[in-house]
């Protein structure tokens, strides 16, 4: 995981989303973490290509880090 310096937002290595702790639920690749909130309430779990490519499909869009037509 990386953070960006003086920022809220936080991305995830390759291979990895994020997932909310207390439901499971998958954010995505890449979170901004709100004032109340905090990246302990959220762990960096790996999803094979097929997992993440249904992620995006379930969220109407194509994998940004996937080249156009990939």
């Amino acid at each position: 995981m990386t953070h960006r310096e003086n920022s809220s937002l936080y991305l995830a290595d390759d291979g990895k989303m994020f997932v909310r702790k207390a439901d499971n639920f998958t954010m995505g690749d890449g979170i901004d973490i709100g004032i109340n909130d905090s990246i302990e309430n959220y762990e960096e779990r790996s999803f094979t290509e097929e997992e993440i490519s249904r992620f995006w499909k379930s969220v109407g869009m194509d994998d940004p880090k996937k080249p156009e037509g990939g």
